[in-house]
């Protein structure tokens, strides 16, 4: 595993070029700064939210396949082309960033494609904003701590508290690192090797940096990751408070049913907190259904 992760490393450059969008903007958020990608087109946009560990370039593949609609990727702070300038972390920090971008882009009824760490984001967003989303896609992600969530082995090492000193460690090492993510990856049935795979183009660059591009996104990783445990508690909260429920809006659930972790079961139960939902298993396909079966996921954000 070591070896294939090194490989991919040192293979950056065989990647597949970023897409590129007519618009690009560099926006001021609440304590931060964040790219935004935009593809004008028709309204009502659709919004593109990433987890952790990767960058809005896990949407590349989908992109062709969205036809005429106008289609905002949004890199976090922290992540992808966004700033990597350091800054005093709120607990909201990511919902702040998103909810700034569809104020200052006039953006109302959005679709918001949420994925991975980003799913909780986009609910929370469509609960306390709800002129701004029109519509909820939720690809394989988290959301509340059912009893039976499972998360991925690196995820709840970097999570963990109690466990900083040892992931700081890891972090720092990069052979050690390259490791880690040889073994994640290895998880998650994906090849490390290939240049044209999600590992190379969005997941490695996040731990290494990408060469004369970026920085590596490790601090970012480091913050988000630590408001993980506490963000499902908050989520719990809601959940227990039937909130969810009240949400007046269509919701697609779309997990790749390869996924090991984030399984078509944790798919099931979320949707099972939304009235109007349907639930969808994405064939063939593992953690990043928008990069396997990109259009099959645009069939179901259109």
């Amino acid at each position: 595993m070591y070896q294939t992760a090194r490989r991919n490393q040192i293979n950056l450059e065989d990647s597949v070029p970023r897409t590129t969008y007519p618009q690009q903007h560099t926006l001021t958020t609440p304590n931060s700064s964040v790219w935004v990608g935009e593809l004008p087109g028709v309204d009502p946009a659709i919004v593109l939210l990433h987890g952790f560990p990767d960058d809005s370039t896990i949407y590349d593949r989908l992109v062709p396949f969205l036809g005429e609609r106008r289609v905002l990727a949004i890199d976090f702070a922290g992540y992808g082309l966004s700033s990597r300038d350091a800054f005093v972390w709120a607990d909201d920090q990511r919902e702040s960033e998103i909810v700034s971008v569809l104020e200052q882009l006039d953006v109302v009824g959005a679709t918001l494609v949420g994925h991975d760490a980003s799913l909780p984001v986009a609910i929370n967003i469509a609960l306390d904003h709800t002129d701004r989303v029109g519509k909820l896609v939720l690809l394989n992600g988290y959301f509340n701590s059912d009893g039976n969530l499972k998360l991925p082995d690196m995820i709840r090492l970097f999570g963990t508290v109690e466990l900083n000193s040892l992931s700081d460690a890891i972090m720092g090492d990069p052979q050690q690192l390259q490791w880690l993510l040889g073994y994640s990856g290895a998880q998650f049935g994906i090849d490390a090797s290939d240049p044209a795979g999600v590992a190379t183009n969005s997941i490695i660059p996040a731990f290494f940096g990408s060469p004369g591009e970026h920085a590596d996104s490790r601090t970012a990783i480091r913050e988000w990751t630590a408001r993980l445990y506490p963000g499902i508690d908050d989520n719990n909260g809601r959940v227990a408070a039937g909130d969810l429920g009240k949400l007046d809006i269509p919701v697609i659930v779309a997990f790749g049913k390869g996924d090991p972790f984030l399984t078509p079961e944790v798919a099931a139960r979320i949707g099972a907190l939304f009235t109007d939902v349907q639930v969808e298993g994405v064939r063939e396909s593992s953690h990043w259904p928008q990069w396997d079966q990109p259009e099959v996921v645009a069939r179901a954000i259109l």
